[in-house]
């Protein structure tokens, strides 16, 4: 998925791969490293699946447990929610 910036300029986020085998990596690069991000896992319906503490600047989510399907994975900031659709095989 490509770079998103948050309003201020200081703060990315990425998420990878858009096609899902065993795990999605949730990058968050910028010049603030204080930050409490969560990551939500939504089914294509709407319904929560998961969530995760992001706590580091690369983090790794086990999504092995998953059935195949199209999800949302949303990344909440300080309030700044950024979205990224995914493909689970």
């Amino acid at each position: 998925m490509s770079l998103k910036k948050f309003s201020n300029d200081t703060l990315a986020i990425k998420a990878s791969p858009t096609i899902v085998d065993t795990q999605i990596t949730i990058s968050i690069a910028g010049t603030n490293n204080n930050y409490d991000a969560i990551a939500s896992i939504f089914s294509i319906d709407g319904e929560r699946i998961s969530q995760y503490n992001v706590t580091s600047p690369s983090t790794n989510i086990n999504l092995s447990t998953l059935r195949h399907g199209i999800y949302i994975l949303n990344v909440n900031i300080d309030k700044n929610i950024k979205s990224f659709k995914f493909v689970k095989l």
